[in-house]
């Protein structure tokens, strides 16, 4: 009961900072809709009063600053969208911690069931594994199968076999985070 409370007061937390941010960024975006009817009302202006009837006038000045104001607004759309995601994953973050929930357990759980499951769904003879391992070659290759082993002695090699590849799975998975 106290790790729903917990939950559901780190929710209630969570979505107040996420609405307080999301009104942040809506002023933001209020304050460059008026930047915007500025720009154009002044540039409008400066367009109408040209008395030259050759030309136009000059509409560079106008998509000049309609190009500032575009890019203006790209960066107020990123900065927005990585402090709402930076609130999601503080949010996510806090409550893995109030479910007390292993994350790298998780993965090693992930790993584990994925070989059991290759190696399930591959027949025996098909099975990586090193030469140098003279027992997993035996089992492998059958040869245990052939010499009559039972269900219990075939469970037990399975395991081994199976436990052999976690570990050296995990040894390559621990690898590859310390070289990133």
């Amino acid at each position: 009961m106290e790790m729903l409370l917990t939950n559901k007061n780190t929710t209630e937390k969570f979505t107040i900072m996420l609405q307080e941010t999301k009104d942040k960024w809506r002023l933001g975006r209020i304050e460059m809709k008026e930047t915007l009817v500025k720009i154009a009302a002044e540039q409008l202006s400066q367009l109408s009063e040209n008395k030259d009837e050759e030309s136009i006038g000059c509409p560079t000045l106008f998509c000049d600053e309609l190009t500032k104001a575009k890019i203006a607004y790209q960066e107020l759309a990123l900065k927005e969208k990585a402090e709402l995601g930076k609130v999601m994953e503080d949010y996510v973050r806090e409550m893995v911690e109030n479910m007390a929930i292993d994350t790298i357990g998780i993965a090693t759980d992930a790993l584990e069931l994925k070989i059991y499951k290759d190696h399930i769904n591959t027949t025996i003879t098909d099975w990586d594994y090193d030469e140098d391992e003279l027992c997993l070659h035996k089992f492998v290759s059958g040869h245990y199968y052939n010499a009559g082993l039972s269900g219990e002695e075939w469970r037990i090699n399975f395991k081994a076999f199976i436990d052999k590849k976690i570990k050296r799975e995990k040894k390559i998975s621990n690898t590859k985070i310390f070289i990133r």
